[in-house]
């Protein structure tokens, strides 16, 4: 969180390279600017997504974690387009059950099963959560951005394009966003 906060204060900084793209040592074409960006657009997939989010959700608390300052960042990202956004690291919301793998109907989320054990599947994604934060944390706004205060959401996020798709165990983590920032 803190090095993607850092990214984006120094992008807001510089801004994107002009007449050209960057490449290994440099930019084709052009240079760097050395003025402010007019605009930042930050795009992320599945933990990603989350971790955009988790940077609106540190800025709009002022912490990167309790008591643990920010780094210097002018302004949250212009825009966020999020896919499948991996919000809520304590896999509370009702779709780590509904959307699981039902390997008898071919029915749910494929790709985060554990052969049908709906128990120890939602386990293993909370154990997964606790390499990045301990338990204690997992519904720490900073660390599952679902869980920020709804005036808080409101007010911070900025547009935003989530894509989820109907079976996956991480719906929730989309459309409890989507519905609390509305």
């Amino acid at each position: 969180l803190h090095d993607a906060l850092v990214a984006l204060a120094w992008l807001w900084e510089h801004g994107p390279p002009i007449g050209g793209v960057a490449v290994a040592g440099g930019v084709a074409g052009g240079t760097w600017r050395r003025c402010a960006a007019d605009a930042v657009y930050v795009v992320g997939d599945s933990a990603g997504g989350g971790l955009a989010l988790c940077m609106i959700s540190a800025l709009a608390l002022g912490e990167l974690a309790p008591g643990v300052p920010l780094p210097v960042v002018p302004r949250p990202p212009t825009a966020l387009a999020l896919i499948s956004p991996w919000t809520d690291l304590s896999a509370s919301l009702p779709s780590y059950s509904t959307r699981a793998w039902v390997e008898k109907s071919l029915h749910g989320d494929c790709i985060f099963s554990n052969g049908g054990d709906l128990a120890s599947e939602i386990e293993g994604t909370v154990r997964c959560s606790m390499k990045y934060a301990p338990r204690e944390l997992l519904q720490d706004p900073r660390v599952s951005p679902v869980f920020l205060p709804l005036p808080l959401l409101r007010v911070w996020l900025p547009p935003t394009l989530l894509v989820v798709g109907d079976a996956e165990v991480m719906l929730g983590d989309a459309t409890e966003l989507a519905a609390r920032a509305l």
